[in-house]
């Protein structure tokens, strides 16, 4: 779903990179948010949002399933479309990452037994990059400064289309680093030729002795 005009004052839900989503393990602590029941029985606790930590219970090839166990917070009717996030470790100065996106209940229990199954962000990320793209190409999308699937801040937490002045300074640092071990200079010295002239007149004096 792309917005008609771009929300520029919400903090973006980063996505895992290739290597990032690696670390996605069974037992993995996460956050999961959402609209929907509190309750199996009770359709009437649905439409106010509320989050909570709760555990990665199983990974599969494109789902994964948070909070298989009673007491776990978990997702029911309402939380569809929903995210799940899970803290990664990398060099960005952030860490949530969206791994999941609420899908469909466990089992044939509705969500009273093992809560619900999301759809695993990182198997989409391809799908997910080529849409974005495509709708920067043909006018769908609202904000288009990053055109694929937006990376996220460095270290220093400057997004991908902004310029960080710390690598500026860095580069300029490299620069003339690399002008000051440089090799030759480009102009002769006005003492070469002295020095020259000098060796060749004391090995005239030896070969005269």
């Amino acid at each position: 779903m792309f917005l008609a005009e771009p929300l520029l004052d919400a903090e973006l839900g980063y996505l895992p990179t290739p290597s990032e989503a690696e670390q996605l393990k069974e037992g993995n602590k996460v956050a999961i948010v959402g609209w929907g029941q509190r309750s199996q029985t009770d359709p009437y606790s649905a439409g106010k949002k509320y989050g909570g930590y709760s555990v990665l219970s199983e990974l599969g090839q494109y789902e994964l399933q948070v909070g298989a166990n009673a007491n776990d917070v978990r997702k029911c009717h309402g939380d569809s479309g929903g995210p799940t996030f899970m803290d990664v470790v990398s060099d960005s100065s952030a860490a949530p990452r969206v791994i999941g996106v609420t899908s469909h209940a466990y089992d044939l229990t509705d969500c009273a037994s093992k809560g619900g199954v999301d759809t695993r962000v990182d198997f989409f990320l391809d799908w997910i990059d080529a849409t974005m793209r495509a709708g920067c190409e043909d006018g769908t999308r609202s904000w288009c400064e990053w055109e694929g699937i937006v990376p996220p801040p460095d270290a220093d937490g400057y997004e991908a289309w902004e310029e960080n002045p710390n690598d500026l300074l860095a580069q300029d640092d490299a620069d003339s680093s690399e002008e000051k071990s440089g090799g030759c200079n480009s102009a002769p010295s006005p003492f070469s030729g002295l020095f020259v002239a000098f060796a060749l007149l004391c090995t005239r004096r030896r070969d005269r002795a």
